[in-house]
């Protein structure tokens, strides 16, 4: 998930990272009618991973995946709502992301694309003296 909400836009490399990709069915996610697309994953176990496009506006409404532990495997479903315009292209403000380690919702009140960052945040800090040893 980590990942995924690194990206700028999920679901953009879907097709690099699977096979076999193809609009498979309409689904109705809420009141929206969507577009479900599926792929089987290129790297590592040979998953299919499923994201929906909403019929009207093309935004991404739901990625579906199963994550891999050492106990199994888990489905993970992640959701995107309340999009917004941020410099010209629609983000969503809202990830909600149900799965079996349990439910989370990441909620964002502003996002800036290509904001100056300053320099001095790359720098790497100073590591603190070390402590003397103990008598």
């Amino acid at each position: 998930m980590l990942v995924e909400l690194g990206e700028k836009f999920p679901g953009l490399e879907f097709r690099m990272e699977h096979t076999n990709v193809q609009v498979d069915a309409m689904e109705k996610i809420g009141d929206r009618d969507t577009y479900r697309v599926v792929g089987t994953r290129k790297e590592g176990f040979p998953v299919v991973d499923r994201i929906n496009f909403d019929a009207q506006t093309g935004l991404l409404v739901r990625t579906y995946t199963t994550m891999q532990s050492v106990i199994g495997s888990f489905p993970e479903d992640t959701f995107y709502e309340d999009y917004r315009e941020v410099s010209g292209v629609k983000i969503a403000f809202t990830n909600r992301v149900v799965s079996a380690e349990g439910n989370r919702t990441y909620k964002w009140a502003t996002i800036d694309a290509n904001a100056p960052v300053e320099d001095a945040k790359f720098t790497k800090p100073i590591p603190p003296a070390p402590r003397p040893p103990a008598d």
